[in-house]
């Protein structure tokens, strides 16, 4: 279908990343040394090693060229947040709610309002305020923040930061700089 615009090369990263998990049985067996690292474990180590990097390697690279032609569309990405009217922050309103009525007590309620969202054709928000769980939160204004997205990343922007701080420091062309005194490489 030449309108497809299907994301092969993270599916190749996939089922590359399929194939060295693969590899993990025997780099666990060939560890198992019967006498003094006796013959056969490490002819074992001489295909999967190399055919692990290859694999390494060969994600990496579908990785980066997936990467150079990645384009995002943040109106489009807020329309598919909204389509299933706010059921994507259910685990955090149930996180919200765990707190006053214990995570058993918040999951049922929570579940128990996405299914009547859904019979209903309501957005999970309006039924969540319209319920007697409502009044569980201390503060009114707080159902706002539980229904944002953007507010239920947790740690995932600091984590993404310091994971490219940590490969700006591993490669100095990247940046043109240094990696500073005291280190090698």
């Amino acid at each position: 279908m030449p309108q497809k615009a299907n994301p092969i090369l993270s599916e190749a990263v996939v089922g590359m990343g399929s194939m060295a998990i693969q590899q993990v049985p025997a780099l666990l067996t060939a560890m198992q040394a019967g006498h003094e690292r006796a013959a056969g474990e490490w002819q074992v180590e001489w295909d999967a090693v190399p055919y692990l990097f290859s694999l390494a390697a060969g994600c990496a690279a579908a990785l980066s060229e997936a990467l150079e032609g990645l384009q995002v569309f943040p109106a489009r990405m807020r329309a598919n947040l909204d389509a299933d009217g706010g059921m994507v922050m259910a685990e955090a309103l149930m996180m919200r709610l765990a707190g006053s009525l214990g995570r058993a007590g918040a999951h049922d309620v929570v579940y128990d309002l996405c299914v009547a969202a859904r019979e209903q054709g309501r957005p999970l928000r309006d039924l969540f305020g319209e319920s007697p769980a409502a009044a569980s939160l201390a503060d009114p204004a707080s159902l706002n923040e539980v229904f944002a997205p953007a507010g239920y990343l947790g740690e995932a922007e600091s984590i993404a930061d310091r994971a490219v701080e940590a490969w700006y420091r591993q490669s100095p062309e990247r940046t043109g700089h240094s990696r500073g005194a005291g280190t090698n490489g």
